[in-house]
């Protein structure tokens, strides 16, 4: 499997990792015993890593393609 697809699925399963504990009230109650909006602060925080490196990944894919036709 290319370097890029793996980044991309790196991300893909951080971004989905973020949305499940977002989603699941009991695990984040369970979890922290800390202000509610600092636990969704930083479920966010993996959120938006997920998007970041999914969104890297994505670029260097197309950049590889863009490379290739120009050879």
């Amino acid at each position: 499997m290319k370097t890029n697809y793996i980044i991309i699925l790196a991300g893909l399963s951080i971004f989905i990792l973020g949305i499940t504990l977002i989603l699941n009230n009991d695990y984040r109650n369970f979890l922290f015993d800390i202000h509610p909006d600092l636990g969704i602060v930083g479920f966010l925080v993996t959120i938006s890593a997920g998007l970041v490196i999914t969104g890297l990944g994505i670029m260097l894919e197309f950049v590889r393609r863009k490379y290739e036709v120009q050879k």
